[in-house]
């Protein structure tokens, strides 16, 4: 086994340990082994995805929370998790420009779930009351659904969607 590929197997073991201590509830502890992957592997950017989501759903602390996603994307863009935690905080946070872009940026990731992709860019645009875009997402996730429930989740959505602009246009 190669240096680089020990020195992986270390940083996911940390991960998946503050993983385990986050399931627990041990937040502090989850913390203190997330730091110490954090100097042991400045590099690794799973430990920047899982700091932003802590400082941002646990601390409330959305700009630390930002700059860590925005560095997880740095050290590593075909990590597919900090694209959907990323934009579901810029969503939150009602950034949904960002959101948008971070998503679209996700779709040209060979890691990424496309169907996943397409179908939270498509609830950000409906979100927003933008049906007609918001449809062509879920369109596209519909392409990239091979499994049964991706597939009747964003049929689900077309239909909602579809619902929703009726009803609106109905009462213009």
């Amino acid at each position: 086994m190669t240096d680089q590929t020990e020195k992986l197997f270390e940083a996911n073991d940390l991960l998946n340990a503050a993983e385990h201590k986050l399931q627990e509830g041990l937040l502090k502890e989850a913390t203190l082994i997330l730091e110490q992957s954090k100097a042991l592997y400045p590099d690794f950017a799973p430990t920047y995805n899982h700091f932003g989501w802590i400082y941002a759903y646990h601390f409330s602390q959305y700009e630390q929370a930002k700059e860590e996603y925005q560095m997880a994307l740095k050290l590593d863009p075909n990590y597919p998790h900090t694209y959907f935690n990323y934009a579901s905080l810029l969503c939150n946070l009602q950034e949904y420009e960002k959101a948008e872009e971070i998503l679209k940026a996700a779709t040209n990731k060979p890691s990424v779930n496309k169907s996943k992709a397409f179908n939270e860019l498509g609830c950000i645009l409906e979100m927003q009351g933008k049906f007609d875009t918001a449809l062509d997402q879920f369109r596209k996730a519909l392409l990239y659904s091979f499994h049964p429930e991706e597939l009747n989740e964003n049929q689900s959505a077309v239909k909602r969607c579809q619902m929703k602009q009726s009803l609106i246009h109905t009462q213009d």
